[in-house]
C-alpha cells in the first residue's frame, strides 16, 4: 500500500507539472521559452502547478474513481487557455483576461483569420497534451472514498480554488509591478486581470465617499478655475469624426521611396493644411472599441484593469459622451459603423451615450438595395470599404441639410488579413530590399494598397466638404496600429518602444478655417473630444474643460497605466511626476464615471436620460 501511495503521488506530481508546462508552452509558442519560465520563475510555476492540482482534485471529487475524466478535462481546459493566450498575444500584444470572455462571439466570428498552419500545429499540440495526461492518469490508482470523504475533499478543493483565484487579484491591486503572461504564467496572469466589482482601480468606496470632494477641490479645481470655454461662433459648424480602422502611416518608418507610389498622397497633402500629428491609442492590433470609448468620453483606459473592454462591460446606464454633449447643444448626433451591430454591443452603447441614431451594416443594407454591389472593394471582400463609409457620411450630411449635425464614423476596411490588391487600381507594389520573405511582402503590399484606397476615400470626402457653404470640421485618426509581422510588439517594460507602437496619425481640418497654425500635435486619445469641441466652439462639460487645462499646462502627451509622457519625456509608474498626473486623471475619472459628478455645475445637463426616440433602423 505504501508503494502504491508513493507511486500515485509521483505520477500525480508529474501530471500537474506536465499540465502547467504545457499551458505555458502553448501560451508562449516555444518549448524552450516554457522551460526557461519553469526554472527562472519557480514561484509562479508553483502557483500554476497548485492551480492544476486543485482542478484535478475538484474534478476527481465530482467523478469518483473515473481517473481519466479529471485529467482529460484539465488537459482540454489548459489547451484552450494556452491557445487563446497565444492568439491574444499575437494580435494584441497582451494576454487573455476575464473581460475577453464577454467578447467570445466577436472572437468566433473572426476565427477564420487564423492560418491553417497555426490551427494544425495547435491541434497536434492539444492532442499531445491530452495523450500524455491520459497516459499518466492511467497509472494512477485512486483508493475508494466514502461519500462523506469525497464531499469534504470537494469543499477543501473549492476553498483552495477560491484562495488561488483571489491571490493574483489582490496582488495586482496592491502592486505597481508590471508583468506579462511570460513573466507569471497564463493562469496567474488571467486572474490578476479580473475587474473589480466597481471599475474603480485606485479608490475604494469609502475613500470615494469621504475624500473625493476634498481631493477635487485641492487638486482639480485650480485647473478648472484657470480654464476658459471656447468662443461661441456665430454659426455652429457641422462636425465629422472618423475613427479609421488600423490607420497608420508606415511610410514614415519604411520610406515612400520603397513603394511604387505614395500610399497616402492626399493624406500627406492634407496634413500640411490641418492641425496634425500623432495620437496615442490605448490599444494595439485590435480593441477598436476601447479607442472609441476614449475618443467619445475623454476617460482614459488607464483607469481600468488591463484587458477590460468598456463597451462589453460597463456602459449600462446613460453616460456623458461627445454625442450627448453636442446633442444637448442642438446637434443631431449620428453614429455610423458599416459592420455588424452585435460587435461590442454598439446598438445599446450608442443609445446610452446619447446619440440620436446608429446605423450598422444591417440598417445600411436594409435602407439601400444597392449597398452590397457598391460597398466592397473586390469580390469576396470581408469588410465594407472606406469609400462606402464616405458615401454614408455624405448621404447623411445631405439628408440633414439645415440641421447642425455631428457624425461619429468608425471604419472597418483596413482590417486583417491585408489582402493583396494586385488587380486593383489601388495596388501599391513594395520595391524596397529590406524585406524578401514572400509572406511579409504580401502583407506589406496588402496594407499599402488598403491605405491607398482609404486615401482616395478621404480625398472624395474632403473635396465634397470643400464645396459646402456650411463650415464643417473633420477629425480623422487611426484607432490603433495594425498587427504586422514586420513590427514586433514591445510591452510597457520598454515604454519608448511601446509608445511607438501606440501612435497613429491624427488631423483636425476645416473647410473654412486654416487650422495648420497649431503646430505638430502629440495627443492622448482622451484629448480628441475636448479638442474637437473647442475647435467647434461648443461648450465643454467641466470635466473635459479640466482635462484640457491639465493637458495644456502640464504638457501631457500620453497617460497609460504604466508611464506618462510629459513634453516628450517618459516617467514611469511610481515616479513623482507619474503619481501627480495619475492622481488628477483618476480623480476626474472617479467623479465622472462612478461618482456624483461634483465637478459639473449641472450634472444632468450633459446626459440624455430619456433616449426613447433613439433610432437603429433594420
Amino acid at each position: 500500500m505504501d508503494k502504491l501511495k508513493r507511486n500515485n503521488w509521483i505520477l500525480f506530481i508529474c501530471l500537474i507539472i506536465w499540465l502547467s508546462f504545457a499551458v505555458q508552452w502553448l501560451t508562449l509558442g516555444d518549448f524552450g521559452d516554457a522551460a526557461t519560465f519553469m526554472f527562472t520563475r519557480p514561484l509562479y510555476f508553483l502557483y500554476n502547478c497548485l492551480f492544476a492540482a486543485d482542478l484535478l482534485l475538484l474534478f476527481a471529487t465530482l467523478f469518483g474513481r473515473w481517473r481519466y475524466i479529471p485529467a482529460a478535462l484539465v488537459a482540454l481546459l489548459y489547451t484552450a487557455t494556452g491557445v487563446a493566450f497565444r492568439i491574444k498575444l499575437d494580435y494584441h500584444g497582451v494576454g487573455l483576461t476575464p473581460s475577453d470572455l464577454s467578447l467570445a462571439g466577436e472572437a468566433l466570428q473572426m476565427s477564420d483569420l487564423l492560418s491553417s498552419g497555426f490551427v494544425i500545429k495547435n491541434i497536434l499540440l492539444g492532442l499531445l497534451v491530452l495523450g500524455v495526461s491520459l497516459l499518466l492518469a492511467h497509472f494512477i490508482r485512486r483508493p475508494v472514498r466514502t461519500v462523506r470523504r469525497r464531499l469534504l475533499e470537494g469543499a477543501l478543493a473549492l476553498v483552495a480554488l477560491a484562495a488561488l483565484i483571489l491571490l493574483p487579484i489582490w496582488k495586482n491591486h496592491v502592486s505597481d509591478e508590471y508583468y506579462q503572461a511570460e513573466d507569471v504564467g497564463a493562469p496567474y496572469y488571467f486572474f490578476s486581470k479580473t475587474p473589480t466589482p466597481s471599475p474603480v482601480t485606485s479608490f475604494n468606496i469609502e475613500r470615494l465617499n469621504q475624500q473625493l470632494r476634498q481631493d477635487l477641490y485641492q487638486y482639480v479645481y485650480p485647473y478648472l478655475h484657470r480654464a476658459e470655454q471656447p468662443e461661441t461662433p456665430e454659426a455652429r459648424p457641422d462636425i465629422v469624426v472618423i475613427q479609421c480602422e488600423s490607420f497608420f502611416d508606415f511610410t514614415e518608418e519604411m520610406g515612400v521611396e520603397n513603394f511604387s507610389a505614395d500610399p497616402l498622397p492626399f493624406f500627406h497633402q492634407l496634413q500640411q493644411r490641418s492641425a496634425s500629428g500623432a495620437v496615442y491609442s490605448p490599444t494595439y492590433g485590435g480593441g477598436t472599441s476601447n479607442a472609441e470609448f476614449e475618443a467619445l468620453t475623454g476617460i482614459s483606459m488607464a483607469n481600468f484593469v488591463e484587458g477590460t473592454n468598456i463597451f462589453a462591460s460597463y456602459i449600462n446606464d446613460p453616460m456623458i459622451s461627445i454625442g450627448s454633449i453636442l446633442r444637448n447643444q442642438g446637434y443631431y448626433a449620428l453614429a455610423l459603423h458599416p459592420y455588424m451591430e452585435s460587435f461590442y454591443s454598439r446598438t445599446k452603447n450608442y443609445r446610452y451615450l446619447g446619440f440620436n441614431r446608429f446605423d450598422s451594416i444591417e440598417s445600411m443594407r436594409a435602407a439601400d438595395p444597392e449597398f452590397d454591389e457598391r460597398a466592397y472593394s473586390y469580390e469576396g471582400a470581408e469588410y465594407p470599404s472606406d469609400r462606402e463609409l464616405v458615401h454614408q457620411i455624405i448621404s447623411n450630411l445631405e439628408a440633414q441639410q439645415g440641421e447642425d449635425t455631428f457624425i461619429f464614423a468608425v471604419s472597418v476596411q483596413i482590417h486583417i488579413p491585408f489582402e493583396n490588391y494586385a488587380d486593383s487600381e489601388y495596388y501599391i507594389e513594395y520595391t524596397g530590399d529590406q524585406y524578401t520573405d514572400p509572406d511579409e511582402i504580401k502583407e506589406i503590399e496588402g496594407y499599402a494598397s488598403n491605405l491607398r484606397e482609404t486615401d482616395a476615400a478621404l480625398q472624395t470626402l474632403v473635396e465634397y466638404l470643400e464645396q459646402r457653404d456650411k463650415e464643417t470640421i473633420l477629425v480623422f485618426y487611426g484607432d490603433h496600429q495594425p498587427r504586422m509581422t514586420i513590427y514586433p510588439y514591445a510591452n510597457e517594460k520598454q515604454p519608448e518602444a511601446n509608445a511607438a507602437r501606440h501612435q497613429t496619425p491624427v488631423l483636425f481640418w476645416s473647410n473654412q478655417r486654416d487650422l495648420s497654425g497649431a503646430g505638430q500635435l502629440a495627443l492622448d486619445m482622451t484629448a480628441i473630444p475636448e479638442q474637437t469641441l473647442y475647435l467647434a466652439g461648443a461648450e465643454l462639460p467641466e470635466y473635459l474643460l479640466a482635462l484640457r487645462q491639465i493637458r495644456l499646462e502640464e504638457q501631457v502627451e500620453s497617460y497609460t497605466a504604466y508611464y506618462v509622457i510629459i513634453d516628450g519625456e517618459y516617467y514611469h509608474k511610481g515616479s513623482e511626476e507619474y503619481s501627480r498626473i495619475s492622481k488628477l486623471y483618476q480623480l476626474i475619472y472617479a467623479d465622472t464615471f462612478v461618482g456624483d459628478q461634483l465637478l459639473e455645475a449641472d450634472p444632468q445637463r450633459w446626459l440624455v436620460e430619456d433616449n426613447s426616440d433613439y433610432l437603429h433602423q433594420r
